[in-house]
């Protein structure tokens, strides 16, 4: 197994959906080795590629 496979595979990793503005408040310093937030670019971006992300016509999938 590989080093990403096992970090995959991680019980303790987490996904949590929502506001980081918001979210990252309800933690305590120290609580995480890395966090990973995306700014809403929803339609508001154009990289010129086909089937690029933000280019769906809802932001919903």
């Amino acid at each position: 197994m590989s080093k990403m496979q096992e970090v995959k595979h991680n019980p303790t990793d987490r996904i949590i959906v929502g506001d980081s503005r918001q979210l990252l408040t309800q933690f305590s310093d120290n609580t995480f080795l890395m966090c990973v937030t995306s700014p809403p670019y929803w339609g508001l971006r154009d990289y010129g590629i086909e089937g690029q992300i933000g280019a769906e016509p809802t932001h919903h999938r």
